[in-house]
């Protein structure tokens, strides 16, 4: 709960948003066993309310996700956590962030709970705007929440000012990830060292 709380510009229904998602989802599917009718999907986001706003305390407190309301008619989403200063994650990926919190976290266990809560904030925030896509699902976009980028450079300019001078900054990676014989990490160049050499020349 260290980090900064990001308010959205004007609260958003948890049952839409979570409804958005699941029709989609259901919609696209080719299985007609996994296949679900109206009722169904309402009456599971109802059940996905239900268990948010159980656990909008916890969220809000940890994890600075904060949700208003107490029941599925009025419970709205007001605040996301900010990562990183000036970027905001894809609004357009919150249905499906929102109902991956309720399938994918272990809210039995407190360690596996809190390490699934975060991976699936990491796994939002990873999401890069689209470059104009018709063909994108909206669970993971929609129009109304998140505007397409406008074309492959919008995507490099956050890229090159925002998201690797923060990588660069804060994260510290695993020791093993530096090993020879892993070379998940290669230091290819270091600018610094590189300026000291052409100062001499």
């Amino acid at each position: 709960g260290k980090c900064r709380r990001l308010s959205l510009q004007a609260p958003i229904s948890l049952f839409d948003l979570l409804y958005l998602c699941l029709k989609e989802r259901s919609s696209r599917t080719e299985q007609q066993h996994l296949k679900e009718n109206n009722e169904t999907i309402r009456k599971k986001c109802t059940e996905y309310v239900e268990l948010l706003v159980q656990k909008k305390d916890m969220l809000d407190e940890y994890f600075r996700i904060r949700f208003t309301g107490d029941s599925s008619k009025n419970a709205k989403i007001v605040a996301l956590p900010e990562l990183i200063e000036n970027y905001s994650p894809q609004m357009s990926a919150l249905p499906l962030f929102l109902v991956r919190l309720c399938e994918q976290v272990d809210w039995d266990e407190e360690e596996a709970c809190f390490r699934s809560v975060s991976w699936e904030i990491s796994e939002f925030y990873s999401q890069l705007p689209r470059v104009n896509d018709d063909e994108a699902s909206s669970c993971n976009s929609n129009s109304q929440l998140e505007p397409s980028a406008k074309d492959a450079s919008d995507v490099k300019y956050i890229l090159k000012n925002t998201l690797f001078p923060a990588y660069r900054k804060r994260i510290i990676p695993p020791t093993d990830f530096q090993d020879p014989e892993n070379y998940v990490i290669v230091r290819m160049a270091c600018l610094e060292n590189l300026y000291k050499i052409f100062e001499r020349c």
